[in-house]
């Protein structure tokens, strides 16, 4: 089956993000020929299936492709009655959310890959082509490599340079909190990534301000490959936010055997479950708690890294994904 891939978004970014990669390549094996659009006009109509990514564009190619008789299918996050989050379903404007419910009602399929996110949506909505299928890791290449004790005396965390972002993941806390930990632990060291954006001169600024320039390292765009060199050394992976449609990156660190601390929003619960720290509130004194509990702890730490690797090879291996994918083209084709 022929099937058009849509992102609207770079080439650069579907090469570069982990999960429109990892869709690509499953479509791939289940022996579909997949064609990439990155713009409405690139889209290839004659294929069977349109395989979109995020819902916020898939108006058009939904009206169109069932004028055509073409198959459609949309995922993503959908960021459904997630309160604090200022792309919320609910927060957008009139004729967007009318647009979106449009491409919901009328796509042969939705896979969210949150499963509360489905729930709420199946519940008041009632619609009855949703699917769940979680992001997955690919295992093999996140994986730990480190025992416990060789983890280096350091925090990482990822998170975009917007100032939307910036706030979103919780940043000016999590500095706050370095802070605290620093009068416990003067060699304390945060290394914070992110793509660069113009949010990193705010970054920059702050961590002057609070005195942070020998405890925060604000190291720009990462390779993929240095990205899980942090993980699979650093001694927690910190990641409390806002609001998470999945945390992928959290999955990623969780699969490095990283002990992890995050908030219990959005779909972080679904991710982590027991095996980490999620914190109630996103505040300077409770992130700086769980730290100095974690660090303190090395039973702890252990038993957080060891049920973060198994959770993840439990519920999030990408075989699972790849499955899921091949039931609901097969469900839509049958």
């Amino acid at each position: 089956m022929k099937i058009c891939f849509f992102a609207k978004t770079s080439l650069k970014n579907i090469h570069l993000i982990e999960f429109y990669r990892q869709d690509i390549d499953f479509l791939n094996k289940l022996g579909h020929t997949v064609k990439i659009a990155t713009k409405i006009t690139e889209i290839d109509w004659s294929c069977d299936l349109i395989f979109i990514w995020w819902w916020t564009y898939a108006f058009f190619p939904v009206f169109l492709a069932r004028r055509l008789g073409i198959h459609t299918v949309i995922t993503g996050t959908f960021n459904f009655r997630c309160p604090g989050f200022d792309l919320e379903f609910f927060q957008r404007k009139w004729l967007q959310r009318k647009l979106i419910k449009y491409a919901v009602k009328n796509t042969d399929a939705n896979i969210l890959v949150s499963k509360n996110e489905m729930n709420a949506m199946q519940a008041e909505w009632g619609l009855n082509n949703l699917y769940y299928s979680p992001h997955t890791v690919d295992t093999q290449k996140y994986y730990p490599n480190h025992p416990i004790e060789e983890r280096e005396m350091f925090l990482f965390t990822l998170c975009g340079m917007t100032e939307r972002i910036l706030k979103r993941k919780c940043i000016p806390q999590m500095l706050q909190a370095i802070r605290l930990v620093k009068q416990e632990i003067p060699e304390i060291k945060l290394i914070i990534a992110g793509r660069n954006a113009p949010g990193e001169l705010w970054l920059e600024k702050r961590i002057q301000e609070l005195d942070l320039e020998n405890n925060v390292d604000y190291i720009g765009e990462i390779s993929e490959e240095k990205k899980i060199q942090l993980m699979q050394t650093c001694a927690v992976y910190l990641q409390p936010s806002v609001y998470e449609g999945f945390g992928l990156a959290i999955a990623e660190a969780m699969s490095c055997g990283a002990p992890v601390i995050s908030t219990a929003v959005g779909a972080v619960p679904e991710v982590v479950g027991e095996a980490g720290i999620l914190l109630e509130e996103c505040t300077p004194a409770l992130i700086k708690a769980s730290i100095s509990e974690v660090l303190n702890d090395f039973n702890k730490k252990t038993q957080m890294g060891n049920k973060a690797r198994e959770r993840i090879l439990e519920n999030f291996y990408p075989e699972r994904r790849k499955n899921e994918l091949s039931y609901v083209i097969n469900n839509i084709l049958n």
